[in-house]
């Protein structure tokens, strides 16, 4: 759309929407998976002392800054390895949410419910908080880069688009 090519055809033209389709289903797949894959009883709710992210933000090698400072809170770190558990668990709800979103004149209690809260919303922006806790806090590479691009392709066209009409109002 904002190509030099795209400018000269005209203007932007409608694309085939399965790749994006394809980023919102990786970002899912990364998530869930990601979760079944905490087995240890460091990080699975109410079977141990779901100590995982102490642990994790203790070892030097992931460290960005020394993390010592934390101790007199580890209360706060069991509850954010609670929150991302269940965040990742909960990650096939970002695909139901934006397909009641696309389906939305269809008839169904659940649909109708999910289309009255922000759960896309909610559940991107939660995301976007923890992946931002852990850029700051621990030395992960590219990772957030990533992540942020599979978050982008989570807004449909039409929503970068009036994005983009309100940075430009706010600009003007």
């Amino acid at each position: 759309a904002w190509s030099i090519d795209a400018r000269r055809r005209g203007g932007p033209r409608a694309v085939p929407a399965w790749p994006r389709r394809l980023l919102v289903f990786q970002l899912v797949l990364l998530y869930f998976t990601t979760a079944l894959q905490k087995v240890s009883a460091s990080w699975i709710p109410f079977v141990g002392p779901m100590d995982a992210l102490w642990y994790i933000l203790q070892q030097p090698t992931w460290q960005k800054h020394d993390m010592r400072w934390l101790a007199p809170f580890f209360p706060l770190t069991q509850l954010a390895t609670l929150t991302t558990w269940f965040f990742e668990m909960l990650a096939p709800l970002l695909l139901l949410a934006m397909w009641y979103r696309r389906t939305a004149d269809r008839p169904g209690r659940v649909r109708g419910w999910f289309n009255r809260i922000p759960f896309r919303t909610a559940y991107l922006g939660l995301g976007l908080a923890l992946h931002l806790g852990i850029w700051a806090s621990l030395e992960v590479g590219p990772f957030l880069g990533g992540i942020l691009v599979l978050y982008a392709a989570c807004l449909l066209p039409d929503e970068w688009r009036a994005l983009a009409a309100r940075v430009r109002e706010r600009d003007a």
